[in-house]
């Protein structure tokens, strides 16, 4: 699982197919973590514009991940300065 997410983290918006190759895995294997990984939040699909088919694959912001009271006092540093 982590190597197929520092992949879509090194290479956001890269197709299945180039993951693919580039891990040298299956895309069922590949698809898999990829649902798991999208199933805790890590992870988001966004389809292709010439293919409604293919999706390309990018990590979550990392704001996103953050819990709300940590977001707010990162507002309040922010704003801080």
């Amino acid at each position: 699982m982590d190597k197929v997410y520092c992949c879509v983290c090194e290479h956001p918006g890269e197709f299945l197919n180039e993951m693919s190759e580039e891990l040298e895995m299956s895309h069922e294997n590949i698809n898999q973590v990829l649902d798991e990984l999208k199933e805790a939040g890590l992870v988001k699909f966004k389809f292709a514009q010439m293919s409604p088919i293919e999706k390309k694959i990018y990590p979550v912001e990392k704001t996103f991940l953050m819990n709300t009271k940590l977001k707010k006092e990162l507002k309040k540093f922010m704003n801080k300065e």
